[in-house]
C-alpha cells in the first residue's frame, strides 16, 4: 500500500508540473511569489511547518538546514533539522531538490525513518519559500505545509 501511494503521489506531482508552470505570471505576482526555476545558488533557511485545517494553520514545529543548487541535468541537496513545537518529536532530514520539486527522507530521533515529497516557490525580492509535501509515516500520509525565509550564501 505504501509504494502505491508513492508511486501516485509521485505521479500526481509530474502530472501538475506542467500546469504550475503554466499558470500566468501574474497569478504568481498577485500573491506576492515570482515563479522561479529553481534556487539560485547555495545557503540557509529557516521557518515552521503547520497543518491546515477549515479556520487556517495550525503550526506544528519548526525547521532549519542548508540547500545547494541543482541545474537543469542534476539535483541539489536538502539539509536540516526539525523540531514540533510541544517537544514531542524532532529529527533531521535530508533530500534533493529539482526545479520546484523536492523529496527525501525524513529521520525521527529515537525512531522510525520515512519519506517526504513535494512543491515549493519563493520569493526574490524579500527571500521567502512556501512549500507543500506530502509526509508519509508508518500508518498513514500526511499533508505539511511550510513557509520560512531563507538565505543565499554560496
Amino acid at each position: 500500500m505504501r509504494k502505491l501511494l508513492v508511486v501516485l503521489g509521485i505521479c500526481a506531482i509530474l502530472t501538475c508540473m506542467p500546469m504550475v508552470t503554466a499558470s500566468p505570471i501574474n497569478l504568481f505576482k498577485h500573491r506576492g511569489l515570482t515563479p522561479r526555476v529553481g534556487l539560485q545558488s547555495g545557503g540557509n533557511f529557516t521557518g515552521a511547518f503547520a497543518e491546515k485545517n477549515e479556520t487556517g494553520y495550525n503550526w506544528l514545529g519548526t525547521m532549519s538546514g542548508t540547500y545547494t543548487e541543482g541545474g537543469n541535468l542534476t539535483l541539489g541537496t536538502i539539509d536540516g533539522i526539525w523540531a514540533m513545537d510541544d517537544g514531542s518529536a524532532s529529527g533531521n532530514f535530508s533530500g534533493y531538490i529539482w526545479h520546484r520539486f523536492f523529496f527525501g527522507q525524513y529521520y525521527v530521533t529515537g525512531g522510525n525513518s520515512s519519506w517526504f515529497i513535494g512543491l515549493f516557490r519563493t520569493n526574490e525580492t524579500t527571500n521567502e519559500f512556501q512549500a507543500i509535501s506530502i509526509v508519509f509515516t508508518e500508518e498513514d500520509h500526511l499533508i505539511r505545509y511550510g513557509i520560512g525565509t531563507y538565505e543565499e550564501t554560496y
